[in-house]
């Protein structure tokens, strides 16, 4: 018996985490997810409940006076968000991204994938979308 003590302890424990991620996951445990993608002024895509985009997130935490705005400090929100990545807090989505709903004829319609588990947008190659589209995971929602 007492060896599950200590799984269940390691199991609740957080890794430590610099303050700008401590940041980002409190912006995302305090979100639905969901966000409505628009270009051109337009909706194009709106993700699955569970799915961020981070610059969307970046835009809401910089309304909070955090200050996402300068080259320097958008540097250390890009390097907080890959150890955040890389720790398995959260998973990014590079390629396939869960979608909710998307509204046909528009800019963004063509990258639209329906799968037999769902709909998905297939979202360009390159750095710009490696980790734009993110998701929390495992006990990260608590």
């Amino acid at each position: 018996m007492s060896s599950l003590i200590p799984i269940a302890r390691s199991l609740t424990a957080t890794p430590a985490y610099s303050p700008v991620q401590n940041a980002i996951l409190e912006q995302l445990r305090g979100r639905q997810g969901g966000d409505v993608l628009k270009a051109y002024h337009e909706r194009q895509v709106k993700l699955a409940s569970h799915i961020h985009d981070m610059q969307a997130v970046a835009a809401e935490m910089n309304l909070d006076k955090r200050g996402f705005a300068d080259a320097k400090k958008q540097v250390a929100f890009s390097r907080a968000l890959a150890g955040l990545v890389k720790s398995g807090a959260v998973t990014s989505h590079p390629s396939l991204v869960p979608i909710a709903e998307y509204w046909p004829d528009r800019v963004w319609s063509y990258r639209v994938v329906e799968l037999a588990n769902g709909t998905y947008l297939n979202v360009p190659a390159g750095p710009k979308w490696r980790r734009r589209f993110v998701s929390l995971t495992g006990l990260q929602h608590l």
